[in-house]
């Protein structure tokens, strides 16, 4: 998963900072937000040293932070959506008429996704798809059942899956997961430990993590890695 934490960014850009009410974002919820973002980023950076030699990749994830915002803000007014989002009460005429801007909006995280391409080091333009895929499978499930989402990720329940998947995440992770080799030519071995690591993934969030959405989150971060390595095929009958 740390090949994705761009995408958790991305993730926690969208839809993390509305997590709380505006007049609480100043406030503990706010800064509880603002620092998990920030353990991330700074677990991403050595990451990203390690992974490409330089902090090259991580530098431009930086320095595309803020277009980024601007960026978004010509298709979607945030500070209105976590309004109406709140407030609405017609929800799927709410998400009907945003969800096609947060679409359009796709385009403002080119340069955070060559970032990590940048990280991971090989095959960039592949990456560059597999990650591009990613942002719009989460974006999927951010409408799905109307927003369905932007209600769980305000419950502590929600809160308390992220954190499992943190504390987890790495002691799931095998020595050929984290080798090197390119994300987007995964082969046989690979992709058996691919479905150990989600398996493992799965068992450890099953424990106290009952919410539908954070699944499908963790599924939106998978799917293109499985399919365009085709491991779908290789793992059918491993077990």
């Amino acid at each position: 998963m740390t090949r994705n934490v761009s995408v958790i960014l991305i993730l926690a850009y969208l839809i993390g900072a509305l997590r709380a009410s505006p007049t609480d974002v100043a406030n503990n919820d706010g800064e509880f937000i603002a620092s998990n973002v920030q353990q991330m980023m700074v677990q991403y950076r050595q990451f990203c040293v390690n992974q490409s030699g330089s902090d090259e990749g991580f530098s431009q994830i930086i320095s595309s932070l803020q277009p980024a915002k601007k960026c978004v803000m010509q298709y979607v007014y945030l500070p209105q959506f976590k309004i109406d989002v709140q407030t609405s009460n017609n929800r799927k005429e709410l998400f009907d008429n945003y969800c096609p801007k947060f679409n359009e909006s796709l385009v403002c995280f080119d340069g955070m996704i060559q970032g990590v391409a940048k990280c991971i080091g090989q095959d960039m333009d592949d990456v560059r798809i597999m990650l591009a895929k990613m942002v719009s499978n989460v974006l999927e499930v951010m409408c799905k059942n109307d927003g369905e989402i932007f209600l769980e990720v305000r419950k502590a329940e929600f809160q308390n899956c992220m954190n499992i998947l943190q504390e987890n995440g790495q002691q799931c992770m095998s020595t050929k997961i984290k080798k090197t080799n390119p994300i987007t030519q995964y082969g046989w071995d690979k992709c058996r430990e691919l479905r150990k690591y989600r398996k493992c993934v799965d068992e450890k969030v099953d424990v106290s993590c009952k919410t539908t959405a954070f699944r499908e989150l963790i599924d939106a971060l998978f799917r293109p890695i499985v399919k365009d390595n085709n491991c779908h095929k290789v793992t059918t009958n491993l077990g």
